[in-house]
């Protein structure tokens, strides 16, 4: 499964700009007065102004497998990285045979950079924003987990790849996953910061289909 696009929302669209275009120094394809779109790999990452809202997710870039150490050098020149409770910065998944660096950007969004190596996916070039592969992951908080996952599975035909259906499940693959969590006991690794459900949406390709989930914060609509 493949992550082609994601549509968030933040109260702060400028601060967001400054942060991904002039920071990070993502390509912008898109920008116009109420949202911008980063290309990010093979993937597009929107950020829709919606200042109603101070919403905040998860999402998660893959990086090349052989890179995890280019990256976090590249990275501490730019942001904070994030500790889990044995202070790394680097945090080992060795379940899912992985390595992870985590940061907040403006709106407080917990970003991920994966490092999946049985995806076996390497560079051998200085590592920059133009070696992220895709959008790995995006985290969708709600309150009837199983629910949800069956949901995924009847219309769509994915299944959980890792997790149970209790606090956390990770459906899809290791090019794509969507972490769907319960929104009353999960809170977003390796923060305090509860997984709160705000609206976003989804473009996704699986088994040479595409499909559109969108999601408002309480319920899920999936068209083809």
């Amino acid at each position: 499964m493949t992550i082609q696009h994601i549509t968030l929302q933040c109260a702060n669209l400028e601060a967001l700009l400054h942060f991904y275009r002039d920071t990070l120094c993502f390509n912008v394809v898109e920008e116009e007065e109420h949202h911008f779109t980063l290309q990010a790999g093979t993937s597009l990452l929107t950020f829709k102004e919606n200042k109603k809202i101070d919403a905040y997710y998860h999402f998660a870039f893959t990086i090349p497998s052989n890179q995890i150490e280019n990256a976090k050098t590249w990275l501490q020149d730019r942001v904070d990285l994030l500790i889990d409770e044995e202070k790394h910065q680097i945090i080992d998944f060795p379940n899912w045979n992985a390595h992870a660096m985590y940061f907040l950007d403006p709106a407080g969004n917990i970003v991920e950079f994966i490092a999946r190596h049985n995806l076996k996916i390497e560079s051998s070039s200085n590592f920059s924003v133009d070696s992220i592969v895709e959008i790995s992951e995006i985290g969708i908080p709600v309150k009837q987990l199983k629910k949800v996952a069956e949901q995924l599975e009847s219309k769509i035909g994915i299944k959980k790849w890792s997790g149970d259906f209790h606090y956390f499940c990770a459906i899809g693959d290791e090019h794509g996953l969507l972490i769907v969590v319960d929104q009353a006991n999960k809170k977003w690794f390796p923060t305090d910061m509860p997984s709160k459900p705000y609206p976003l949406d989804i473009q996704l390709r699986y088994a040479q289909h595409d499909y559109s989930i969108s999601y408002n914060g309480k319920k899920i609509k999936i068209q083809v």
